[in-house]
């Protein structure tokens, strides 16, 4: 879970239904992509977004994701969110942002992701 002094968050994947992350060479799997915000009440939203490395060294982007629920106990949940590439995807990683203290004022952090066991 990024943390930054008072601003934390929480992304949950991965309930392992049956393997998060890799489903083949070219298919990735983020199972119940959920984004929660762990916050002091200062009403601003957090974002995540799943990215990928191209076997190639070339880096992908998903939409992103936002919780909007406030300080909500369970946050938002969007399901699984699945990417199809033409080329071999050699890394899953997640990235996730927090307001500090406008809109225009975000602190990200990337997981180191996780290997494609198929490349």
């Amino acid at each position: 879970m990024p943390s930054s002094g008072q601003y934390r968050v929480r992304v949950r994947y991965g309930q392992r239904r049956d393997r998060n992350g890799s489903v083949s060479r070219t298919v990735v799997v983020w199972r119940d992509f959920t984004v929660q915000d762990v916050c002091p009440g200062d009403g601003l939203p957090v974002r995540a977004r799943p990215e990928w490395i191209y076997a190639d060294g070339t880096r992908g982007y998903g939409a992103w994701r936002a919780d909007n629920n406030g300080c909500g106990q369970d946050g938002t949940n969007f399901g699984d969110i699945r990417f199809s590439a033409a080329k071999a995807v050699a890394r899953a990683l997640m990235t996730v942002c927090v307001y500090s203290q406008s809109e225009g004022n975000l602190r990200c952090r990337t997981s180191i992701g996780q290997d494609n066991q198929y490349v």
